[in-house]
């Protein structure tokens, strides 16, 4: 009897449902989570207000900034020849070329020097005077000796908006010989300085106009320093080989 009784809750034990095994939960990545935009600490840069130019270099074309090609060269440096305008300017040089001098040992300025060749053979290196148009204003006046308007004193005392035509000025490093070789005054045969307008524009305007100084302290105390004015017709710009 007891062996049945073993037989039968054998019995009951096997037909029993078996035991759920524990579930096995699959290994799933974690999705990487998104990554938030990295902050931008550079604050958007604002134009700073440089204030009005106040000498030839802002007016004409760099405000703050080196400019290391002088008019009457092109913009980059490019060699820039003008036909006389006038019978005097054929006598002083017939068409006259500028073209850009590499910088000497030991040169002090960012600005080259240029040379001015005239058709004749004056040959005439020129440095450019810091400043030197704006500082003559007061004691030299400048439309009147070139013959057309020149609007930096205006522009610099805030009557007119737009510098308009600028003058710029040169000191005479070296030259063949002598400038004004026939010039009745000794101290005009070789002047020191040379002075010229900077912008031209249109068919019925002298494309360029040269000033020639005595030699001296610049700004001279008066325009009584003044030598020679001579004209030049249109300008052409050769391209950098």
């Amino acid at each position: 009897m007891g062996a049945l009784l073993a037989l039968g809750l054998l019995a009951a034990c096997t037909q029993a449902a078996p035991a759920s095994e524990p579930a096995i939960a699959e290994a799933v990545a974690p999705e990487p989570e998104a990554e938030a935009p990295e902050e931008s600490f550079e604050e958007e840069e604002g134009e700073a207000d440089l204030g009005q130019p106040w000498n030839e270099q802002g007016m004409y074309c760099c405000h703050y900034e080196v400019m290391p090609y002088p008019p009457p060269l092109g913009i980059n440096g490019e060699t820039t020849t003008f036909e006389y305008g006038s019978r005097h300017g054929q006598s002083f040089t017939g068409a006259v070329t500028f073209s850009l001098l590499p910088m000497p040992d030991g040169w002090d300025s960012a600005t080259h020097p240029i040379r001015m060749q005239g058709e004749n053979g004056l040959s005439v290196d020129l440095r450019i005077v810091d400043d030197g148009g704006v500082d003559a204003i007061g004691k030299i006046d400048w439309s009147q000796i070139l013959g057309r308007p020149i609007g930096m004193a205006a522009y610099l005392a805030g009557a007119a908006e737009d510098a308009g035509t600028l003058v710029f000025v040169f000191k005479v490093i070296e030259a063949n010989r002598k400038l004004l070789e026939y010039n009745d005054d000794p101290a005009c045969q070789t002047p020191g300085y040379i002075a010229l307008t900077a912008q031209w524009g249109g068919p019925d305007e002298d494309y360029l106009t040269l000033a020639l100084f005595r030699d001296g302290p610049w700004p001279p105390a008066d325009s009584s320093s003044m030598c020679a004015v001579y004209n030049y017709d249109v300008g052409v710009v050769s391209p950098i080989e």
